[in-house]
């Protein structure tokens, strides 16, 4: 079995709007509830753990988690106007974050905070909806009255997968349009066979992918699209505007044309968001298509962040989400996906004989002691003496990776 992911746009009538609305405040009512009630009763469960002699077993029935918080919560007589699961899709959200929280190998995941109106994501997810003839069926409460209830939202394309809709469906309101995201189990999904039975690597670089291509040449994406530095360009433009305001202006809060200002610079936001979704998926998918082994880096993004000069520059070279999509994407091929070691001296090893330079002796940003330039690749080894360019000496080590 596979469960494939369709997102796509939606249009909501003004009353559909106003009843998304109060589901996206109703949800953040619930989570901020349960967060209060899951500090309590975690404050007992640790109470007990130090001063009590339970065993871990007695000790796991005061652990707070989405059972438990829905049996503690007392529930008000007007949240019967919206659907059940709502409050238990939180719940899980939330048990979700607190194991997020305390595992080790999600160390910068923060502890769960109460929601702000400011800070809400505009995206709610609904569990037990249904599609017929074309339309989408959002559930609704027994005793909601027509106020609180959802039309049917016709969709504007066919659903491209075969298969049975899953239960939770999400929809997001993005700039001044409605995202549907969902998802199909298929259980007789047959994997597509790449193209050829070729080996690649790909090296990760500020602004561009390197890669072999299938015809054995060494190709470059630009990251940095010349479409995508128009909308950043626009970005800067309209920040420094509303700065401008916020200063000029006591009362910006209440400003019309403050709020046609944000408008506008959330829609730039989206555009470079599509602009950066395009390219990662036209060429993750290329990949999966055409060879069968691909070789990726798994780059310490967060600690190369810490270099002011290039934080912006690799925050929008999208490392870490290429990574994630083509791993997503990898279920659906019979590709064989590796993610090399984040410890491997990919730019460091010499391709030919397989020295690695270290200490004094390795290639950084500004090139080497003996003054040759950072794209520059000179193995020092006396048994070869061979020169490569940088780029292309670490798709090679990618390519033979073990």
């Amino acid at each position: 079995m596979i469960i494939l992911s369709q997102k796509m746009r939606i249009i909501l009538s003004p009353h559909n709007q106003k009843v998304f609305q109060k589901y996206i405040g109703y949800s953040r009512y619930i989570w901020n509830k349960a967060l209060i009630k899951n500090n309590e009763m975690y404050h007992i469960y640790r109470e007990l753990r130090d001063n009590s002699n339970l065993s871990k077993k007695e000790l796991n029935e005061y652990y707070p988690n989405a059972n438990s918080l829905y049996k503690a919560i007392d529930h008000e007589d007007w949240e019967q106007l919206y659907h059940s699961r709502i409050k238990k899709i939180q719940y899980e959200n939330l048990e979700q974050a607190w194991k997020n929280f305390f595992n080790p190998n999600m160390p910068n995941h923060s502890k769960p905070k109460l929601k702000k109106r400011k800070d809400e994501k505009d995206s709610v997810t609904f569990r037990g909806a249904k599609i017929k003839n074309g339309f989408l069926y959002l559930p609704k409460a027994q005793r909601s009255t027509q106020d609180f209830r959802f039309e049917p939202i016709k969709l504007r394309k066919p659903i491209r997968f075969n298969g049975e809709l899953t239960q939770d469906v999400t929809v997001k309101k993005c700039g001044n349009s409605y995202l549907l995201t969902l998802s199909i189990k298929n259980n007789n999904f047959e994997k597509t066979n790449p193209k050829t039975n070729f080996s690649t690597g790909v090296d990760l670089n500020i602004g561009k992918f390197n890669y072999l291509d299938e015809n054995k040449g060494f190709k470059e994406l630009n990251i940095f699209a010349t479409r995508l530095d128009k909308e950043y360009s626009r970005i800067k433009y309209y920040n420094k505007i509303l700065g401008n305001k916020r200063n000029k202006n006591s009362s910006w809060k209440s400003s019309k044309n403050y709020k046609k200002v944000k408008t506008k610079l959330s829609k730039h936001y989206i555009r470079a968001f599509n602009l950066q979704e395009e390219i990662i998926d036209q060429f993750s998918s290329y990949l999966l298509k055409t060879f069968s082994r691909i070789t990726i880096e798994d780059l310490d993004v967060n600690s190369m962040k810490m270099n002011k000069r290039l934080c912006k520059n690799l925050h929008r070279s999208l490392f870490g989400r290429f990574k994630a999509k083509i791993i997503n994407k990898s279920q659906k091929f019979n590709s064989q996906l590796i993610i090399a070691d984040r410890y491997y001296p990919s730019t460091q090893r010499c391709s030919s004989c397989g020295n690695i330079k270290t200490g004094d002796d390795k290639l950084g940003l500004s090139g080497d002691r003996f003054g040759n330039p950072h794209n520059k690749y000179v193995c020092y080894n006396p048994d070869c003496g061979e020169i490569f360019d940088r780029d292309e000496n670490s798709v090679m080590n990618l390519i033979s990776y073990n």
